[in-house]
C-alpha cells in the first residue's frame, strides 16, 4: 500500500482549471489579510491623533484657566491666605488643648509587637479612647501574641480583632482594636 500511486482521473483541462480557482482564493485570502493588517494601524494611527488633539484642546483651556485665576485681584488672594493660616491656627491650637500623649502609647505599642509584624495602618481617637492598627502578620500564632502582648501593657483595657484572623495560616491580614483605659 505505500508503494500505490493514486490516478488522477480529471481532464487536463480541469486540473487547470482546479489549480487556476485554488490560486485564487489564494490569493483573495491574501488579500483580505493583507488588508486587515493595513487597517489596524490605520485605525490606531486615527485614534491616536484623535486622542493628541484631545489632549492638547484640554492643556489650553487648562492654561486658560490659570491665566483668569492669576488676573484675579490680589486681595481676594490675600483673604484667602489669612483665612487658610486662621484655620490653621485654629486645628493647632485644638492639638495644643488636647492633654492626651499619643507618642508614648505608640512607642509603647509598637515595642510589644513582634518583630515579623508590618504595619499597614492605624488610626487613633482621642473622644473614644481607642487605637486601631492594620497589621500583615506571617503566621497564624503571630495573631494570638500580639494580641497577649498588647492586653499586657497597662494601659490597655481591651484588645479586639476579628476571629477570622485566625484562620488562614500565613500572610494574614488583621486589624487590631486596642480600647485604652
Amino acid at each position: 500500500m505505500k508503494n500505490e500511486r493514486l490516478i488522477n482521473l480529471n481532464s487536463f483541462t480541469a486540473q487547470e482549471e482546479l489549480r487556476y480557482e485554488l490560486l485564487t482564493r489564494f490569493m483573495i485570502r491574501f488579500a483580505v489579510a493583507a488588508f486587515i493588517m493595513l487597517l489596524v494601524p490605520i485605525v490606531f494611527l486615527s485614534t491616536s491623533v484623535l486622542y493628541l488633539e484631545s489632549i492638547k484642546g484640554g492643556v489650553a483651556s487648562n492654561i486658560e484657566q490659570v491665566e483668569r485665576l492669576s488676573k484675579v485681584r490680589e486681595s481676594e488672594a490675600a483673604k484667602q491666605r489669612v483665612n487658610t493660616a486662621i484655620a490653621f491656627i485654629r486645628a493647632v491650637a485644638e492639638i495644643a488643648a488636647d492633654d492626651f500623649r499619643w507618642s508614648g502609647i505608640v512607642k509603647d505599642i509598637f515595642a510589644v509587637l513582634p518583630p515579623d509584624i508590618r504595619l499597614l495602618d492605624m488610626y487613633g481617637s482621642v473622644a473614644q479612647k481607642n487605637f486601631s492598627m492594620k497589621v500583615l502578620v506571617p503566621q497564624r500564632e503571630g495573631v494570638l501574641s500580639t494580641k497577649e502582648a498588647l492586653e499586657k501593657l497597662p494601659f490597655v483595657a481591651r484588645v479586639d480583632y476579628p476571629r477570622t484572623c485566625v484562620i488562614p495560616q500565613s500572610s494574614i491580614t488583621c486589624q487590631f482594636s486596642v480600647v485604652l483605659k
